[in-house]
C-alpha cells in the first residue's frame, strides 16, 4: 500500500495555526516579506517523491 493513499488534506483557517516551539528555523520580519515576495513572483513548487 501506498503511504499517499493514508494521507490527507485537511482545509484549517489560518488563525488557527501556531509556530513550533522547537523549529530550528526562525525568520525575521523583512525575511517573511522576501519569501512571499518571492513565491508570489515565481511561484511555489513541491518536490515529488
Amino acid at each position: 500500500m501506498s503511504l499517499i493513499q493514508d494521507q490527507r488534506v485537511e482545509l484549517i483557517a489560518v488563525s488557527t495555526l501556531k509556530p513550533y516551539s522547537r523549529n530550528a528555523r526562525s525568520h525575521s520580519k523583512a525575511q517573511v516579506k522576501q519569501i512571499a515576495t518571492s513565491i508570489e513572483r515565481f511561484g511555489f513548487s513541491t518536490p515529488h517523491t
